[in-house]
């Protein structure tokens, strides 16, 4: 009974070891990589026209930045740079007007 279980463990190992072989091999096949190749202009340069969008706060800041109020800011009651209030208008919008933080894309 025991011999049985050993052995099918042994079938199952070699079965999952083959399987995740075969995905690898199509998953890293240097023929894909040529395949998707850049879309050019007439004069042969890289066609970037389209719509990009992104999917990070990077649109605010590159590097990494805390939350913070909106771009438009006023002095406050304090001189200090870092003691800088939200724009009146700006201050309408609400946390639409804030610039969220974000870890950055550098």
């Amino acid at each position: 009974m025991q011999n049985r279980f050993i052995a099918s463990l042994i079938v199952v190992a070699i079965a999952a070891a083959v399987v995740t072989a075969v995905v690898t091999v199509r998953l890293t096949r240097p023929g894909r990589a040529a395949a998707a190749t850049a879309a050019r202009t007439v004069d042969g340069k890289p066609d970037f026209s389209g719509i990009w969008q992104v999917l990070n706060e990077a649109h605010w800041d590159l590097q990494a930045h805390e939350a913070r109020p909106g771009a438009v800011t006023q002095r406050g009651v304090y001189p200090y740079d870092y003691a800088q209030v939200p724009a009146a208008p700006v201050l309408a919008l609400g946390a639409a007007g804030g610039v969220p933080g974000s870890v950055g894309v550098v």
